[in-house]
């Protein structure tokens, strides 16, 4: 507060006058008369400490005015567990909800499942072929950025001869409308996989096996 005046006489009471606001004292025999240049010491705290208006309101009323930006993050992982869950009940269609029909999935390894995947087609095909085996999966991790899920998770066997039970790590790449348009699979045990698919999925004979 600046004091512009200050004047002392042999009275009883002591006023202090501020714009706006006026506060009346008893002492015990000098009055006292201050006028202030401004009337709320916190509009001058305000200004030393560059508060802003907006937090200052916020925190004398305890709420949080307007609402953080909404991420897609969030919209990511929950299309990546939404996949999870269509796998764990081999239901096609609810896998191709959160795929763009132009996916790619690459299945590492040197098995008759294993390169890169192109469409809908190809993608669901690989499921429904891979539903034989009883493939459970059991997520441990995920995190998104702006483009990406990271997810890890134990993946097993319940059929067939042999087993695989390792860990898995995919990177799932989203589209601008938000669908998944590339993963990549990692495998722990790679040489598990692969010895588990030559036993289970066998090459057809020539000529049947070739494209043409």
């Amino acid at each position: 507060m600046t004091v512009q005046s200050l004047s002392t006489t042999a009275a009883t009471t002591a006023t202090a006058t501020t714009t706006g606001s006026t506060a009346t004292a008893t002492t015990t025999g000098s009055t006292a008369t201050a006028t202030a240049t401004d009337s709320t010491a916190s509009a001058d705290s305000l200004s030393s400490s560059h508060t802003s208006a907006a937090t200052v309101e916020s925190t004398a009323t305890g709420t949080v005015t307007g609402t953080a930006p909404a991420t897609r993050a969030g919209s990511k992982t929950e299309a990546v567990e939404r996949f999870f869950a269509a796998y764990a009940a081999q239901d096609l269609d609810g896998m191709r909800e959160v795929l763009a029909p132009g996916i790619e999935w690459t299945i590492p390894g040197h098995h008759p499942l294993s390169g890169t995947k192109h469409g809908l087609g190809e993608v669901l095909s690989f499921f429904s072929q891979l539903g034989r085996a009883g493939f459970q999966a059991d997520p441990l991790f995920l995190d998104s950025n702006d483009e990406y899920v990271v997810d890890i998770h134990r993946g097993w066997t319940t059929a067939g001869v042999g087993r695989v039970d390792t860990m898995w790590a995919l990177v799932w790449h989203f589209d601008a409308d938000g669908k998944i348009d590339r993963v990549f699979n990692l495998s722990g045990d790679q040489h598990q996989m692969d010895t588990y698919v030559w036993a289970n999925f066998p090459l057809a004979p020539l000529p049947e096996r070739l494209a043409v």
